[in-house]
């Protein structure tokens, strides 16, 4: 009996742990690299991402990024925030 109650408890601290996260969302530092990756590999720019990002699930699926940049490694520009003199 004393163990069904420990699983109960424990069920409980997960479901109560991922209904936080599908409510506010989750870091999502890991899907950045591959974000990052894609973008160069189909556009050939290259994406900074300076800030957060973030994954959430309500009510769409969404991944957020904060303060992200394009850059043109080839011209040496860059599109975003700021710009660098000399880019047309």
């Amino acid at each position: 009996m004393k163990a069904l109650k420990i699983a109960a408890l424990g069920f409980a601290a997960v479901l109560a742990v991922a209904s936080l996260g599908l409510a506010f969302g989750v870091p999502a530092g890991f899907l950045a690299g591959p974000v990052q990756d894609q973008i160069e590999s189909r556009t050939g720019y290259r994406l900074r991402i300076d800030g957060d990002t973030q994954l959430a699930f309500r009510p769409s699926p969404t991944v957020t990024l904060g303060r992200i940049s394009l850059l043109d490694s080839a011209a040496g520009c860059q599109f975003g925030h700021e710009f660098r003199q000399g880019c047309q």
